[in-house]
């Protein structure tokens, strides 16, 4: 694996309704360049509108599940943060430095004050890698290999 300089800034909005405190958002999609990868070097999550009765948690995942959760047992899930009202600047995220992305990236997150257009910041780091054949089949294989299908 080589380390190629590049770095790619990813950052939105999750939005979130009335109707569903959960959201989650393709970030990246797969482009068929499995020599091509990315690390997360950071993340973070946090309120469009910061007030007392808004927090959040959500995850990066290599996989399309619903599980929002953090679960640390979930080869999918690569990264968890949370915050809200009371951490709006110190939110606390946690990457697997242990990864590579090269197919899918997806964040899915709960809002605990998900009324309509209190929408959740995202911004996501990550460095570009190269990876020779070997290295490209062993990080697809890292992305699902140890998933039990009841851990999505």
């Amino acid at each position: 694996m080589k380390r190629t300089g590049r770095t790619m800034t990813l950052r939105g909005r999750l939005p979130t309704d009335a109707s569903s405190a959960f959201t989650k958002k393709q970030i990246i999609v797969d482009d068929g360049r499995s020599n091509i990868g990315y690390r997360v070097v950071q993340w973070f999550l946090f309120a469009s509108q910061p007030g007392p009765n808004t927090s959040f948690y959500g995850n990066l995942a290599t996989g399309q599940g619903t599980q929002t959760e953090p679960d640390a047992s979930s080869n999918i899930q690569i990264g968890w943060s949370q915050g809200g009202y009371y951490l709006p600047l110190d939110n606390s995220s946690l990457i697997d430095p242990d990864h590579i992305i090269n197919r899918e990236l997806y964040i899915r997150a709960f809002n605990s004050g998900h009324a309509e257009g209190n929408d959740i910041n995202y911004l996501v780091v990550m460095e570009e890698v190269q990876l020779s054949n070997d290295e490209a089949v062993i990080a697809m294989i890292k992305e699902t290999a140890q998933t039990s299908p009841n851990t999505t």
